[in-house]
């Protein structure tokens, strides 16, 4: 037969278990926030480094070859990034040879 006191027992095992189970995932939940916290401000602080170690390699103070050789590839980046906004432009600028009277 049905005891009561048996479902209510095992209600209230089942509920504390969820109870606990809450907990722990709420406090997993906030240390790993954290971790993302702490990451990405570990991230802005290597951006940080590199655009001073950028700007020492462009000063000359600074001659690592690895340095300068990452140097070199961001000059070359730079050129090719403002190479493709000068075509970008010159397409904007550019007379459409699209012309609708010959439909």
């Amino acid at each position: 037969m049905f005891d009561k006191e048996k479902s209510m027992d095992w209600l209230r095992t089942k509920i504390e278990k969820g109870k606990e189970e809450l907990v722990k995932f709420s406090k997993i939940s906030k240390l790993k926030l954290e971790i993302s916290t702490l990451r990405k401000r570990k991230d802005e602080r290597y951006k940080s480094m590199g655009k001073r170690a950028f700007k020492m390699v462009e000063d000359g103070i600074i001659d690592d070859p690895q340095l300068v050789s990452d140097y070199d590839d961001i000059i070359k980046i730079n050129q090719k990034v403002e190479d493709l906004e000068l075509e970008i432009k010159a397409i904007k600028e550019s007379k459409s040879s699209y012309n609708s009277d010959s439909e």
